[in-house]
């Protein structure tokens, strides 16, 4: 919605006519004359151009270039970007398909659910939706932080509501499920003995993908029957959140052979070249890839590090 315009006032003390323009008083000469009337207006003119010209006029494929930039570098993780870096490239590719070169002031609700409308016809589960068009709310608010976009093209995408389970044409996601015994058990002789290490620990332990590749002799306490392991970055670290992994006599078992006199190496660190064994992790993608090598190897289905905490829980 437009801004609200001004009120031309009358300031009875005085008998002059004034209006409030962001929080000042512009007075206008005696109240009721045609002159400050005239004054009235080409005041009301001069601010709405300023105003105007607060907000530059960016398309919707520059706003989310800057957008992309700054998530780069705020979605950081001891030096390096998170996994929520390829959700906002997704989400953006969306709007960009279909309003690349539109201004940016015209993204409205009913674009807005154009956008949701073409995650859906692309066959996204509902709760990837619904992530996604947080995204871009959550682009637009910060565009208006950084005065690119005026206040009430927020507002007017907050009206547009999640989808909700069963109405909507949006799939509901499958729910993540354990991995059969047998197709672990299938890939152990196409892995490396630290990506076995890894998978057995996860099942011992409950432990997620990114908190075992992590693991360090420095961040165990292994005086007391059950060790624990607090990663020195994890999941909810930037709500504040502590986190400890209990380790029992099976996760410390896989442990054992892994362990060197030299504390801060990675535990799990791949092994070659041998001069730099544990000096860095393994990479996220390329657990998850070793994994579907040995799937495919095995010609067994296809599984993820992710799954395994599921092992655990059941």
């Amino acid at each position: 919605m437009p801004k609200k315009v001004p009120a031309y006032c009358h300031h009875k003390a005085s008998g002059q006519a004034y209006v409030k323009l962001d929080g000042k008083r512009v007075y206008l000469g005696v109240h009721g004359t045609p002159s400050s009337h005239r004054r009235y207006a080409e005041e009301l003119e001069k601010w709405q151009r300023a105003v105007e010209n607060t907000f530059p006029e960016v398309t919707i494929g520059q706003l989310t270039m800057l957008y992309r930039q700054w998530a780069e570098r705020h979605y950081r993780k001891n030096g390096k970007p998170t996994s929520k870096i390829h959700g906002v490239k997704s989400a953006l590719k969306f709007l960009n398909k279909l309003f690349r070169n539109l201004p940016a002031t015209e993204l409205t609700p009913k674009r807005f659910v154009a956008v949701r409308n073409s995650m859906i016809a692309d066959g996204h589960a509902r709760t990837t939706i619904n992530g996604y068009m947080g995204i871009i709310r959550r682009m637009v608010k910060w565009a208006v932080a950084e005065e690119i976009l005026q206040p009430e093209k927020l507002v007017a995408l907050q009206t547009v509501s999640d989808l909700a389970r069963g109405r909507s044409d949006a799939r509901e996601a499958e729910p993540v499920k354990p991995v059969p015994d047998a197709f672990i058990e299938a890939i152990k002789g196409h892995v490396k003995p630290e990506v076995w290490g890894m998978i057995q620990f996860q099942l011992a332990t409950g432990a997620r993908p990114g908190e075992v590749l992590i693991v360090r002799a420095c961040d165990l306490d292994m005086t007391g029957d059950v060790w624990t392991y607090r990663p020195e970055s994890h999941k909810l670290e930037h709500h504040g959140k502590d986190r400890v992994v209990c380790i029992g006599p099976a996760g410390q078992g896989i442990l054992k052979p892994f362990l060197t006199p030299d504390l801060q190496a990675y535990v799990f660190g791949p092994r070659k070249p041998k001069a730099e064994a544990g000096q860095r992790p393994y990479r996220r993608d390329s657990y998850t890839n070793a994994i579907r090598r040995a799937c495919e190897e095995a010609e067994v289905p296809i599984w993820s590090p992710n799954q395994l905490r599921h092992n655990f829980a059941t």
